[in-house]
């Protein structure tokens, strides 16, 4: 007994008997508590303790910085040179935030038609048809989900979208199903209307070619 207490004591003095503490009271009801939460929501809380959400709020501030440096002095891209890099940022975006964010640039940036000619040949349309996709999945019960939805479409509406553009992106099927499935008001309103622009659009584009056809 004697030999074991000093032993112990020992290990004491070199901390040996420090590397694994007792958890205390509190330590042991706050590990009971978090495994019930687990058990009761199948969240891991260990996540928690990784590096994954440091990484995207990471990722998106990078994204916000390469964007803000793209800026004049109206918000918008102050060259069309730099629609390219825009597009770059677009195509890396995360979470909802960052297509919020984008979409707020690119509506000031499509006031000025070089820089939306340029959009177009950086197959822009084609980014945000993937993002009408995207966004009409998810609940528009959430205020966020709805403010994105509604810059997007009035992204479109700015975009000089020709019939082209349609057959190759099915943009119009899309927003369609947005008019159709949306509870939104506002949004189902927006989408309407946009739908009946490119429908005059195309019918006056093929009048136009069938008056150039007989002409021939």
């Amino acid at each position: 007994a004697q030999e074991d207490a000093v032993e112990n004591a020992e290990s004491m003095v070199l901390g040996e008997q420090f590397d694994k503490p007792e958890q205390s009271m509190a330590d042991k009801f706050l590990k009971t508590e978090m495994e019930m939460a687990e058990n009761s929501t199948g969240i891991d809380f260990n996540l928690l303790k990784t590096s994954k959400i440091p990484k995207k709020v990471d990722s998106s501030k990078r994204l916000r910085d390469e964007v803000n440096s793209l800026l004049g002095s109206s918000g918008g891209i102050n060259s069309p040179r730099n629609v390219g890099k825009l597009v770059e940022q677009m195509e890396k975006k995360e979470v909802l935030d960052d297509t919020t964010f984008l979409l707020g640039v690119l509506s000031k940036s499509l006031e000025e038609k070089r820089i939306a000619e340029s959009f177009m040949k950086e197959k822009g349309a084609q980014i945000l048809c993937g993002w009408v996709s995207e966004l009409k999945e998810m609940d528009e019960r959430n205020s966020k989900v709805c403010d994105t939805i509604n810059l997007l479409l009035g992204c479109l509406n700015k975009m000089p979208i020709d019939r082209d553009t349609l057959k190759k992106t099915k943009l119009g099927k899309s927003v369609n199903s947005i008019y159709k499935y949306s509870k939104n008001g506002k949004i189902g309103h927006k989408a309407r209307s946009l739908v009946d622009k490119w429908k005059q659009m195309v019918k006056k584009e093929k009048d136009k070619d069938s008056k150039t056809n007989r002409k021939k």
